[in-house]
């Protein structure tokens, strides 16, 4: 009975870890009319909580890139709670 309480706390804990826990960061983005969007390599952020906190990551990060003001242009980007980016380069 101990062993199985034991596994029901653990697999709580690894289910609730990422609630206030850190993110990961994707985005897509190109600067300019007519642009062609690029995919940008992952980053970790602090948590996922603001649906901008990627888009201003991505913008700070990548500015030659991604920033999206003054002019045109495009970007996507994903936040997904994760403690490390698997495809970050």
């Amino acid at each position: 009975m101990r062993v199985f309480m034991t596994l029901i706390m653990v697999s709580f804990i690894l289910m609730f870890e990422n609630v206030n826990g850190s993110g990961c960061c994707t985005c897509t983005c190109c600067r300019g009319q007519g642009c062609i969007p690029v995919e940008k390599p992952s980053f970790n952020v602090d948590n996922c909580e603001s649906d901008g906190t990627c888009n201003t990551g991505c913008c700070r990060r990548y500015t030659q890139n991604c920033f999206p003001l003054p002019g045109p242009g495009y970007i996507n980007s994903v936040c997904k709670n994760s403690t490390v980016c698997t495809s970050e380069k």
